[in-house]
């Protein structure tokens, strides 16, 4: 189907009756949409409605001119602002929502093309060239495919509007806070050397973390002379390979580190005043600025994480950031 959208549509014009005064003598339940964007466009409510049912309204003036509306309620059309209800003929061939996707984009291409931003007229509108599919059904998948991408859409800004909260908190944190030398809250623990020879001819259940600190790269057995067995909670931090990175160890389980990884936790007086989930996140970009080269055998050794002075948040803090980023991930 091709044509104007005056061949398909009934222009409503806009009410400039209805201005706030007279909203307010006549205050109501239904509302009355208008040229603004913010709160799907409801400017008020009144007693009386003067449409229902499914209409297209759009934005005629201002600098979010163009802006197109579905509404499927009933309503008034208020200043700065127009709508569009089908002709009989094609009700049950067209999707008002199809419509609705397709228009907007038309609209602002068109304003562009005639410099006359700020300013969608209806007739601007009304002579706008449309080709719209002859199946509903093509029009309707359009449609669902669309809200698809749009909730993916809204979920990845949501997942950067909490990752922007939480860059705000630590950049404010590390503005506000008293920095500490790290070794004075902190334990920090370098393994000895284990090699695959030894893990080989020492096989058991007890897993061992080399640079690899994301999974055990041996399984061993119990009680090895001279290696270093530690237990959980805590960090292991990787000196070589993933040099600067953390992974956290969050039971109380019983693993050995080589001279590759090491472990880190708080000391016992000040345990309560840090969450290890925090810290897994917060550490690793502290860390990773300490790396002397990013790019050529990247090393974090034992001394230079016990010298860093770092600030750290109050718990309350920590806990605040650690709830986001588990909804983040639980939204993943």
């Amino acid at each position: 189907m091709n044509g104007k959208v005056v061949d398909f549509f009934e222009i409503l014009s806009e009410d400039n009756s209805l201005i706030e005064r007279e909203m307010y003598k006549n205050f109501g339940m239904y509302p009355v949409v208008s040229g603004q964007t913010k709160n799907n466009g409801i400017v008020g409510y009144i007693k009386k409605y003067r449409y229902d049912g499914e209409f297209l309204t759009w934005a005629t003036y201002g600098i979010k001119a163009g802006t197109v509306f579905y509404r499927n309620f009933k309503f008034s059309i208020g200043r700065n602002c127009a709508g569009l209800k089908l002709r009989d003929k094609y009700k049950g061939k067209i999707n008002l929502e199809y419509m609705k996707l397709l228009l907007q984009k038309k609209i602002i291409r068109e304003m562009g093309s005639k410099n006359c931003r700020g300013n969608a007229s209806t007739e601007l509108v009304s002579n706008i060239d449309i080709k719209i599919p002859d199946d509903i059904k093509e029009q309707e998948s359009i449609v669902a495919l669309f809200h698809i991408e749009k909730e993916k859409y809204m979920r990845i800004k949501e997942k950067k509007k909490k990752i922007l909260k939480i860059t705000k908190l630590l950049s404010k944190l590390k503005c506000e806070k008293e920095r500490i030398v790290f070794c004075k809250h902190f334990i920090t623990i370098l393994g000895k050397q284990f090699t695959e020879k030894e893990a080989y001819y020492s096989y058991g259940n007890i897993p061992v973390y080399t640079a690899s600190i994301f999974k055990p790269s041996y399984f061993v057995k119990d009680n090895i002379n001279g290696k270093i067995k530690v237990n959980g909670p805590c960090l292991i931090w990787g000196r070589k390979g993933n040099a600067g990175k953390l992974n956290l160890i969050e039971n109380e389980m019983e693993f050995y580190i080589t001279d590759v990884s090491g472990i880190i936790y708080p000391k016992k007086e000040v345990k309560g005043l840090y969450n290890l989930k925090f810290l897994r996140y917060y550490l690793e970009s502290e860390f990773m600025d300490k790396i002397k080269s990013k790019e050529n055998n990247p090393q974090l050794n034992k001394t230079d994480i016990e010298s860093k002075m770092i600030p750290f948040p109050s718990k309350g803090i920590q806990d605040e950031i650690v709830n986001i980023i588990d909804r983040i991930k639980s939204e993943n």
